[in-house]
């Protein structure tokens, strides 16, 4: 078959498998005595296996390794059961990696007000860095290669810049609050507690405070 018959067997347009070709993922083809390029249904399969490895991940230079391994006699599923339990192994930090941004997202919409001067914005502070907060970056990642605090999200908190809310402190993390823009508070005991974040206010309620006012 030509290269157009190929290429729509396989669901690709031609500069697609011309690309695999130059990558070394299909063998180069014979050619008819007209000139034209010729494949055959053994090709097909190869590159039907190449888009669904690329489907689950799998980079081409990993492709190119399970199709040697394939292509090697007397070869052992061992090498492939090992390329996929690795690449497993990547989807999974991947996941992590987006449920931490996830997380990091979310702690960052629940300690912004969502009104006020945009120079108080907790998001845009946490975003600018140090200046605005005590203790780690909320949205670096530990050094040590360990896992960040369940409760990095009080280091995002704008520490107050009034007197009246300098006494204001979050009881979960120690951290200071601005009393005048958080909507995160609860009372306990006729004593009124104010939070950096949702995130810390709903730890003292679950802790058996009373409702919150």
């Amino acid at each position: 078959m030509k290269i157009g018959e190929f290429a729509q067997r396989v669901g690709v347009g031609i500069d697609t498998v011309r690309y695999y070709e130059r990558q070394g993922l299909l063998p180069l083809p014979m050619r008819q005595l007209s000139g034209y390029r010729r494949f055959e249904t053994k090709d097909v399969a190869r590159l039907q296996f190449v888009r669904r490895a690329k489907s689950l991940g799998f980079t081409l230079a990993e492709i190119r390794e399970l199709l040697a391994l394939l292509g090697s006699r007397g070869s052992d599923m061992a090498g492939v059961k090992a390329a996929t339990t690795q690449k497993l192994a990547d989807v999974e930090a991947k996941l992590a990696e987006l449920a931490h941004i996830r997380d990091l997202l979310q702690m960052l919409l629940d300690s912004c007000p969502g009104r006020g001067a945009v120079e108080s914005c907790p998001i845009v502070n946490a975003l600018e860095g140090e200046k605005h907060m005590s203790g780690p970056h909320p949205l670096e990642k530990p050094s040590d290669g360990t896992t960040a605090p369940q409760r990095s999200c009080c280091s995002a908190a704008r520490t107050c810049e009034t007197q009246d809310a300098a006494s204001a402190v979050d009881p979960i993390c120690g951290m200071q609050v601005n009393i005048e823009t958080t909507q995160h508070h609860a009372e306990q005991a006729g004593v009124g507690y104010y939070f950096c974040s949702a995130q810390c206010r709903q730890q003292f309620l679950d802790s058996g405070a009373p409702a919150a006012r």
